[in-house]
C-alpha cells in the first residue's frame, strides 16, 4: 500500500495516509475490499473480523495496543478513543453499539455502513 491515497470527491482531492492508524484511513479502507490484507473476511459479530481486526491487520502499532486492551466492550472503546484520538461514547457508539441499537442484525452489518458512521462522526468534529 502506498503511503498517500487519493480520495477522489466532488470538491477536492483529499489524501489519506493509510501508514498510521485513522478514521479517515479507516473508512476509506472499509469502502475498498480491494485494499483489504490477503484473507481478511468481514463480519461485525466478531472483533477479528469487524472494524477493529481490519485495524489491526492494517496498523501493527493499534494490533499491539489492542491486544493489550481487550477486556470487554467498555474496555475495547477505552482502546479505540486512545488509539483514534476521541471520546469513548464515540468510539464505543462506532465500534461496538451504533449498529445493534438499529435492531439490524449483525450479518447484515457492511463496511460501508460503520464507514458511513466514522464519517458521521468526522464530519460533526469538522463542525466544531
Amino acid at each position: 500500500m502506498s503511503k498517500m491515497e487519493p480520495i477522489n470527491t466532488e470538491h477536492a482531492k483529499l489524501f489519506v495516509d493509510l501508514d498510521k492508524p485513522s478514521l479517515a484511513g479507516l473508512s476509506y479502507v472499509l469502502r475498498r475490499p480491494e485494499t483489504w490484507p490477503n484473507g481478511f473476511v468481514w463480519y461485525y459479530g466478531t472483533c477479528d473480523s469487524c472494524a477493529i481486526g481490519l485495524s489491526c491487520k492494517l496498523w501493527r502499532s493499534f494490533a499491539i495496543a489492542w491486544i493489550k486492551g481487550r477486556e470487554n466492550f467498555l474496555q475495547t472503546a477505552v482502546v479505540m478513543s486512545k488509539i483514534f484520538r476521541m471520546p469513548i461514547g464515540s468510539a464505543l457508539g462506532i465500534f461496538v453499539v451504533a449498529h445493534s441499537l438499529r435492531e439490524t442484525k449483525i450479518s447484515l452489518i457492511t463496511p460501508e455502513m460503520v464507514a458511513d458512521d466514522i464519517d458521521a462522526y468526522l464530519a460533526r468534529e469538522a463542525a466544531r
